[in-house]
């Protein structure tokens, strides 16, 4: 039961590459990018002068999204609008996290803070009511390396983008892991789509709510892709979602709400409820999961060490076992010679 959470966020995880991979994201994203490179290259060029402008730019861009015919622009002025979010430099706090499934629900506290590209969240153990207990597992990602520490074991990896633990609703609390989309971040898959062989749509609605869809078919798959961001917020998303058809297999979907609110006024994420499901054919049998969290406490742009993201500051006690997998090598933590069973 110890590794059920991470097992869970883990599968999510995994089904977010098995969506990007049934679209061929990737492929057809780096396919794109080699024959029109120099097409790109003004895109990107485009986009960053944009992303360069003021405030008081953005506000007319939002004139323009509301234009209700204005499909086209609507989508450059979101992708723009995001390139402008600058993260926050640090922060600190805590957050209730409940995972839910095959009708099993448990709840635990994370205590995180993250400093640049670098974060740490530990997780504990919670009562019925939401009362902090003994301490579970720690994440970090350092420089260059993600460390997994459980009391029994701890797994040191290369830092890659793959790595199943990062940047995941539910147990990293890096602001990227709530503007990120796939590992890729939003403004990948919104480019691809849009310049993309894609049928896409957008949308304002009363509230200022910017919804863009997407839908995409071939001879093995159909795909729906739905995002909607807060202009009021700026552009921040507030849901995701996805849905791909397997013609020939299963259906897979993945549903992300966010909610947002100022802390010391900086935007920072506040709640946070994610629905995967699949469907495998022919039985029809579904599965689903859900992790929800709620944020209790956070403080934006404070002091933060960077030795609290080192191996060092994760306490691990001697005897523990060390599986470093950018060394190839396990041994017992405290001892002179690494463990050669």
């Amino acid at each position: 039961m110890q590794n059920q959470n991470f097992k869970f966020i883990t599968k999510i995880n995994a089904m977010h590459k098995r969506l990007a991979g049934n679209v061929d994201f990737c492929r057809k994203l780096k396919q794109f990018k080699m024959r029109n490179s120099i097409f790109i290259g003004v895109i990107v060029l485009g986009l960053f002068i944009s992303s360069q402008t003021s405030a008081s730019v953005v506000t007319q861009e939002a004139s323009i999204i509301a234009e209700p015919n204005n499909t086209k622009q609507t989508w450059q002025n979101v992708i723009s609008a995001l390139k402008e979010i600058q993260n926050l430099a640090s922060g600190r706090g805590s957050a209730l996290v409940t995972n839910i499934e095959r009708g099993q629900k448990r709840s635990c506290i994370m205590e995180f803070e993250f400093k640049g590209n670098l974060s740490r969240t530990t997780r504990y153990f919670a009562d019925p009511f939401g009362k902090k207990l003994e301490k579970e597992m720690t994440l970090v990602q350092g420089k260059g390396f993600c460390v997994k520490y459980f009391r029994e074991k701890t797994i040191i990896e290369e830092l890659l983008p793959n790595n199943g633990y990062l940047r995941n609703i539910g147990f990293d609390f890096h602001p990227d892991t709530f503007i990120n989309w796939m590992h890729y971040g939003v403004v990948g898959p919104l480019t691809a789509f849009y310049y993309g062989h894609y049928n896409w749509s957008a949308k304002k609605d009363s509230n200022d709510i910017i919804n863009l869809t997407s839908s995409y078919k071939d001879v093995n798959n159909i795909a729906y892709y739905s995002f909607s961001f807060d202009a009021k917020k700026g552009y921040r998303p507030v849901q995701v979602y996805e849905d791909v058809q397997y013609l020939t297999i299963n259906k897979l979907g993945y549903k992300s709400a966010l909610e947002w609110a100022k802390y010391s006024s900086e935007w920072y994420i506040k709640s946070a409820n994610v629905e995967v499901w699949s469907t495998v054919y022919p039985s029809g049998e579904t599965r689903k999961g859900t992790v929800e969290l709620t944020i209790q406490n956070f403080e934006p742009n404070i002091s933060i060490d960077d030795n609290d993201f080192t191996i060092e500051a994760l306490e691990i006690p001697k005897g523990t076992l060390v599986v470093n997998k950018i060394n190839n090598r396990e041994y017992i933590y405290g001892s002179e010679e690494p463990n050669k069973n």
